[in-house]
């Protein structure tokens, strides 16, 4: 006859029976809950695969401004006076025995009649901006070497010689005469090409070999030996 069993060795039977049960039943519907998805969850993004640009790049060319140059922003050193030759000793001839001028009084005058000196002569306007900037220089020149038989003609090109003598009263030049070039004569025949022009003569008459275009400043060391030179010969 089998002995009854009692209730807590039957009990702990029933729990063990039970816990295979629900084990059994987990395997066998793993898959389909590892495979099943929470519809509430967004999915995980793929990551794009990765495409590797094997062409060159392009590159945009850059234009770099060229730096101005240094000598841009300092001016330009002005052009020293051009030195051209007279042509022959005939046009100096011409020049000195023909060619006439007037005074502000409009006594007609000739270059001749100033045989013995040494003369510079010097087309000027009032009209014009390097003349008027180089007439002091001329007026101081006449004071120094006055005495030492040079001879300033300063030959006004403008319309009258009143515009002449009205320039001298208000720029305060003195100690150079002033003298007109009545009908451009003396300038014609120079053919000179622009002003102020000089022209240097020496006291025999002669037209020296050496005309100048342009503004100087006939007080400078530079320009020294040519007066002296222009005064010893004869």
């Amino acid at each position: 006859m089998l002995r009854p069993v009692s209730y807590p060795i039957a009990r702990f039977f029933t729990s063990i029976a039970m816990g295979l049960a629900v084990l059994g039943v987990l395997v066998a519907y793993a898959p389909d809950a590892v495979a099943e998805e929470d519809p509430n969850m967004a999915p995980t993004p793929q990551a794009s695969p990765t495409v590797k640009n094997l062409a060159a790049p392009v590159r945009t060319p850059v234009v770099t401004p060229a730096p101005a140059p240094a000598s841009a922003a300092a001016p330009a050193p002005e052009a020293a006076p051009t030195a051209t030759p007279v042509p022959s000793a005939s046009e100096g001839q011409l020049i000195t025995a023909v060619v006439g001028f007037q005074d502000m009084k409009g006594n007609m005058l000739f270059l001749h009649d100033f045989k013995g000196k040494a003369v510079i002569v010097n087309l000027w306007a009032s009209w014009c901006g390097p003349c008027v900037q180089e007439m002091p220089s001329l007026a101081r020149l006449q004071q120094q070497y006055k005495d030492k038989g040079l001879v300033v003609i300063a030959l006004s090109e403008d319309d009258s010689p009143e515009i002449a003598s009205k320039f001298y009263s208000a720029h305060a030049i003195t100690g150079l005469a002033p003298y007109f070039d009545k009908d451009h004569a003396v300038m014609t025949a120079l053919a000179a090409r622009g002003l102020p022009t000089s022209l240097l003569i020496t006291r025999s008459g002669q037209a020296a070999l050496q005309r100048i275009e342009g503004p100087i400043d006939w007080q400078a060391a530079s320009f020294k030996p040519t007066i002296e030179w222009l005064l010893k010969t004869k």
